[in-house]
């Protein structure tokens, strides 16, 4: 759902709204120019694993791609937006059954620049620290664990 207030009106309402899929509310993942060309754009991933990527624009939202195999996290857990050290921003999302880490990017289609192996399933969220080879990934481990991941290489 877009919500926004119109020029010249004083309420706020819904402008727009993803289609109908069955399962649970998409969880959204993050809002960034992911594919680097100045217009905002939100990545979801469905109960179904489904990573998905819309474009977001005044009155309406346009699929922009998909790429299966993801997992959205458990509960409220937070997916993260990481900021490379050239181009646009990355998705940092669990692959299915969360023994990974995949950075995604949509410059172009939905693929994957990398994935990291986890010492357990991730579960309760990822957050991404610094920019470029700086960045530093944390996440939440299912048997309680807390792991940093420099994705680009240094020392985590």
């Amino acid at each position: 759902m877009l919500i926004g207030r119109p020029d010249g009106a004083e309420a706020w309402s819904v402008t727009a709204r993803t289609p109908v899929q069955p399962g649970p509310p998409l969880k959204i993942a993050g809002i960034a120019d992911f594919a680097g060309s100045g217009i905002v754009q939100a990545a979801t991933v469905s109960a179904r694993g489904l990573l998905q990527l819309w474009t977001l624009q005044a009155g309406r939202i346009e699929a922009a791609g998909e790429a299966p195999g993801y997992a959205a996290g458990e509960g409220d857990a937070d997916l993260a937006v990481t900021a490379p050290a050239a181009g646009p921003p990355e998705l940092a999302v669990p692959v299915a059954g969360r023994p990974e880490i995949a950075l995604v990017q949509a410059k172009g289609a939905l693929h994957e620049r990398l994935r990291i192996p986890l010492p357990a399933p991730a579960t309760i969220g990822i957050v991404a620290l610094g920019e470029g080879a700086a960045t530093r990934l944390v996440v939440g481990l299912a048997d309680g664990r807390v792991a940093i991941v420099a994705p680009d290489g240094g020392k985590p």
